[in-house]
Parts: structure tokens; sequence; C-alpha cells
């Protein structure tokens, strides 16, 4: 039914994007090329932990076309910005990458790369990049992460504006109580322990990880990226790289599904800004398949659980350890704190505990 003298209520507003999508018309970042543009292609550890001791590129650049190779000794040795936010504060705030690694923490990490006049020399010119490594212990169980001597996926790690030595690879812990819990186990009839354990799912958009960085006048950099968020993608691009956010631009793209996937910079974004510097062209990196599924989806969690009831069904306590596997890298914090506001707001019981470990391991 129409409302009456409602511009909105009531009526049908069909998509902005809908029938361009229908018809196959919709430009991606995907379909972008621009004049002179290069392509990067970026090398990837075999080794789940590693120091990067030796990169020989002599071989790649004399292949004809290639243009340009990075390694972590042509970056800044400079903490990347993955996600921006104003609740972030200088306990919060987590940084610990960096565009190229010279430690590589999960098989896939970011050793090098390449800008080539085609995909395919660039592709050829990562097969002639001779790497040397050093293994290091690695691991990969989030509970025999948590153990006393465990290999240390991080050593030192930015939080806030201070550097910060790490002593174990948990680097965030949320704890919170309402009531009397064990006060609330002695007033149960009947008490529940279990563990729940949760998969690494993956958002798998139908849309590729795909960037491009055309460089402006005045050092600036012009962008078209899969993102959920062109002005945090400008953010994170401006604190990672040290340009002043006015000489960023971002230009806003369809999306070929998202589902929380492109909500932080991904690392082909700064590697492929950092190219475009360098060669002074625009470089376009697309992610395969494959590479799509080396960053992104849900954490494995392992949830311990301990419910108290009345026979009636009243919850008298409830007890949670949360663990969650961040894998080598943390998108900006840990998530712990939003799993306790879950668990300590949803439920109707006078006695709450939460205690939850955020865990590095050598894993995407």
């Amino acid at each position: 039914m129409k409302a009456e003298g409602l511009l909105v209520v009531g009526n049908d507003h069909p998509r902005v994007e809908a029938e361009k999508k229908a018809r196959g018309d919709c430009q991606y970042t995907n379909d972008i090329s621009l004049p002179n543009m290069l392509h990067g292609k970026i090398l990837r550890s075999p080794y789940a932990h590693a120091i990067v001791k030796r990169v020989n590129t002599e071989k790649a650049r004399r292949l004809p076309g290639v243009k340009a190779i990075i390694t972590c000794e042509d970056v800044a040795d400079r903490f990347l910005l993955r996600i921006p936010g104003v609740h972030f504060t200088k306990k919060t705030r987590l940084q610990d990458s960096h565009a190229l690694e010279r430690e590589v923490r999960y098989v896939g990490d970011r050793v090098a790369a390449v800008a080539a006049t085609s995909p395919e020399i660039a592709e050829e010119a990562l097969e002639l990049i001779e790497v040397e490594y050093e293994e290091l212990p690695a691991v990969f169980d989030p509970i025999e992460a948590m153990d006393e001597g465990a290999p240390l996926v991080h050593k030192t790690v930015m939080i806030g504006n201070e550097l910060v030595e790490l002593k174990s690879n948990v680097f965030g812990h949320t704890s919170m109580a309402i009531g009397d819990v064990d006060e609330g186990f002695r007033e149960a009839d009947l008490v529940v322990e279990n563990e729940f354990r949760t998969g690494h799912p993956h958002n798998v958009p139908l849309g590729r990880p795909t960037c491009i960085c055309k460089p402006v006048g005045g050092g600036g950099l012009e962008v078209w990226s899969t993102t959920q968020g062109i002005h945090s993608l400008r953010w994170c691009l401006a604190d990672s790289l040290g340009i002043p956010l006015s000489k960023i631009k971002v230009n806003r793209m369809p999306l070929g599904g998202a589902f929380g996937y492109y909500l932080y910079l991904h690392f082909n974004d700064p590697i492929c800004a950092i190219l475009a510097l360098k060669t002074g062209s625009p470089i376009k990196i697309e992610g395969t398949r494959e590479e799509c599924f080396i960053e992104g989806g849900r954490h494995p969690a392992i949830i311990r659980l301990k419910t108290g009831v009345k026979k009636d069904g009243t919850i008298t306590a409830m007890d949670m350890r949360f663990i969650d596997s961040q894998g080598a890298y943390a998108s900006g914090s840990s998530i712990v704190r939003l799993a306790c506001g879950f668990f300590i707001s949803m439920y109707r019981c006078p006695h709450r505990r939460f205690e939850g470990f955020s865990v590095y391991t050598n894993t995407r």
C-alpha cells in the first residue's frame, strides 16, 4: 500500500546499482585498465616461520618487461595500520605487520613484490627470485602457543604509540565478572561443562581482492580497490605509508560480495601503493583465488563453557573461557572484548564470568 505524503515509507526504492548488475554492465575494480598500467605480483614464503636472510633479485631484474622489484630492504620499517577506529586507545590499537616482512610468520607471508608489463611476466619473475631462509620453530595450535616456552610468533609489536616487547603469544586478555559465580554454581541443581571448537570458515567473496594505485603529482595516490570503506582505506594507507591524508584519493567501487572480508587493509594495498610510487606508473595487483584464502576468514576459537541451572530451567551461573586463535597477524585489535560483550549481555543470569585470550599462531 502506498503511503500518502511520504517519500520513503511504504514506497518501492530500487537499488541504484541493480540494473547495471543484472545487465552485466557494472564495472568492478578488476575491470579497470589504465594507460601504461603495470601488473604486480607477490612472492610468498614456503615456510611457516623463518628469517629472510638474503634475497637475490638479479636474474628477475634482467627479465624483459620487469620494471621494479621490492623486498623488505626497499620499504620503510613502518608498522601498517590495518583498521582505523576512534574507539582505539593507546592500550588497544595494535600494529604488528609491515608491507614486506624480514621475519615471515605463516606459509604465504610476503617476501618480495614485482611490477611488470603483464601478469605473466611478473609471475615468471617471481620464479627467478632466489631467497635464503633460516627456518625457525613454529606453533600452530593456540593451546600450545599459550604454553610457557612456546616459540614466539612476535617478539615486538606496536600498541598505541609504544613499541612493546612480548613475553608470550598471548597479546590480548579480557576478563569480567558479574555477581558471585562460585555461589551461583552452589545454587544450581545441575552443572554442565562443554567445550566447543569453531573452524576457520572463509568469507569467499566472488570478487577477488584487487587494488590499483596511480601516482599523482606531489607524491600522492589515486586508488581503486575492493574495499568496504573508502575512508578507512584512505586513513590506513596514509598512516601506513607516511603520506598526508590530503594526498590520497580512494574511488568507491562496486563489490562482488564481501561479508566483512574487505573491512580492513589488505596487504596488497600498501604493496601496490609502494610499487606505484617507485615506478611512477599505475600498478594493478589482482589476487588469485588461492591468495584470497591466505587472508581473511573467521578466527578459529576454543570455548569452554560451564553452566549452572535449576530444575525449572533458571540459569544460576555461567563461566566462559574463550581462546581466540588470531593467526600470525591481527587486523587491528583483539576480538575477545567483542566476545566478552556478547556473552555478558545476552543471558538472564545473575552470576557471570568471562576470561578471554587472543593468541598468535603461525597460521594465516
